[in-house]
């Protein structure tokens, strides 16, 4: 993470400092910790997301990855089906990939839980 400056990020669990959830009703719900699994063992600020995201981006301003790795990281490897494919046409190394009415590639993941 320091090659991109993201100083907030750790694999730890960092407890009280991390914001609470809330459910529909407006009741706090606690958090899921995951120790032995890869998914959503990164916790990070807003702001060391948003590096991590440009980051993959194509003429990122700060890369960690050439433009072939970010293309291969963005490459579809499997179709998606059933829920997720309504709105994705398969997924990459890392997030779902999809063509736009444009005609545009997008590639994005829902961050929830992971």
């Amino acid at each position: 993470m320091a090659p991109l400056g993201m100083t907030g990020a750790t694999f730890d669990w960092p407890g009280k400092e991390m914001p609470v959830g809330h459910g529909l009703r407006g009741r706090p719900v606690p958090a899921s910790v995951y120790p032995a699994r890869a998914s959503g063992r990164l916790h990070a600020t807003a702001a060391d997301i948003a590096r991590f995201a440009a980051a993959g981006m194509a003429g990122a301003p700060q890369p960690v990855l050439s433009a072939e790795g970010i293309g291969a990281l963005h490459r579809p490897v499997v179709p998606v089906g059933g829920l997720f494919g309504v709105v994705a046409e398969g997924y990459a190394l890392g997030d779902f990939t999809e063509t736009l009415s444009d005609s545009c590639r997008a590639v994005w993941h829902g961050r929830a839980g992971a």
